[in-house]
């Protein structure tokens, strides 16, 4: 409208402009010194035209609509609160949208949904089941074999008659380990009702069934490599002794055996002897570990057996004690190796 001067403002910046150039054209017929701006103004002339006919194509392509200006502005209006409300972005509204949105699905199809569910939970537990069942028939079965194997371990312990069963029984409920109750039953003399191991076992006698069974764990697993015995003779002595001693040995052929003990029985069967002593100075205790050699091992031995007053029979009866462990051990090494 400006330059067109079809507004309220008054003249045009085109009408002005061409008042301008007719002006400069009747002067040049008198002075030619204004050719130059003359020519200036006619360039700026033709320019604004141009300029003024896009403007004019322009206003009229444009479509203005009230209406759809209250829209819009009412449109931003909601899209501000929401942000306001659930997320400083569009992009956090529109994430609330999707939970929402999910969250009415799933109250929809809660039905539907539950039945799924049970449905799926119903063949799940029966697969449970019959997992649980095969590996309830697998602990049998090894219960079976290691109860057996457990009671010709005891035999050799110097126990004959003791019986021992490892039961496999149906638990309450699953477990993350199957739907079974594991326990050992013990019973140490003929006509005895078999009863769990912790209720009837004496000290003695919990230490033979563990040296049992780690004897016959030691040839059947290999995932531990090393077996401690704290004090395992502890209650025996005799022959007892002598066959506690013979079945660490044969462990000691599939695992490393560290074995505390007082008993010269079981200490004459092993490959290296350490002798650990404490002493106090000064307030303080220490604890002492020194290898023996086989010198010092034979009087340790001789006085383990016959106290602290050693004499020529009691070092003679150490040598012995070796010789026959050395024989023994050589007869485990040919037992295991074949």
């Amino acid at each position: 409208e400006l330059l067109e001067g079809g507004g309220g403002s008054g003249l045009g910046v085109l009408p002005a402009l061409s008042q301008v150039k007719k002006d400069l054209e009747d002067i040049s017929r008198f002075d030619d010194a204004l050719q130059n701006a003359q020519k200036m103004v006619e360039e700026a002339y033709i320019s604004l035209q141009e300029a003024s006919y896009e403007l004019r194509d322009y206003g009229e392509s444009v479509e203005f609509s009230p209406a759809r200006l209250d829209q819009l502005q009412s449109r931003m209006d909601v899209i501000y609160r929401l942000c306001k409300k659930y997320g400083a972005t569009l992009d956090d509204v529109l994430a609330h949208q999707e939970k929402v949105e999910r969250e009415l699905s799933e109250i929809e199809n809660y039905d539907e949904d539950i039945a799924a569910l049970e449905k799926e939970i119903a063949a799940l537990e029966k697969e449970l089941g019959k997992k649980a069942a095969a590996l309830t028939e697998l602990r049998r079965a090894a219960a079976k074999d290691l109860s057996s194997a457990i009671e010709e371990q005891l035999f050799a312990l110097g126990m004959p008659k003791a019986q021992l069963a490892i039961r496999v029984e149906p638990a309450a409920d699953y477990g993350p380990r199957g739907r079974d109750e594991v326990a050992m039953f013990f019973s140490a003399n003929p006509g005895e009702a078999e009863k769990p191991l912790q209720r009837v076992a004496s000290g003695g006698e919990l230490s033979r069934i563990a040296l049992a069974i780690k004897t016959v764990a030691s040839s059947r697993d290999s995932s531990v490599p090393s077996m401690v015995f704290d004090e395992i003779d502890t209650g025996i002595g005799g022959r007892t002794a002598q066959m506690v001693a013979e079945r660490i040995a044969l462990v000691a052929q599939y695992k490393q055996v560290l074995c505390i003990t007082h008993l010269p029985q079981i200490a004459c069967m092993a490959d290296a002897h350490l002798y650990i002593s404490k002493r106090t100075e000064e307030g303080t205790t220490a604890t002492q570990i020194r290898p023996l050699s086989e010198r010092e091992r034979i009087s340790e031995i001789a006085r383990m057996a016959s106290g602290a007053d050693m004499t020529t029979a009691s070092l003679d009866n150490a040598r012995e004690m070796v010789s026959h462990a050395k024989m023994k051990k050589d007869a485990f090494r040919r037992e295991a190796s074949s």
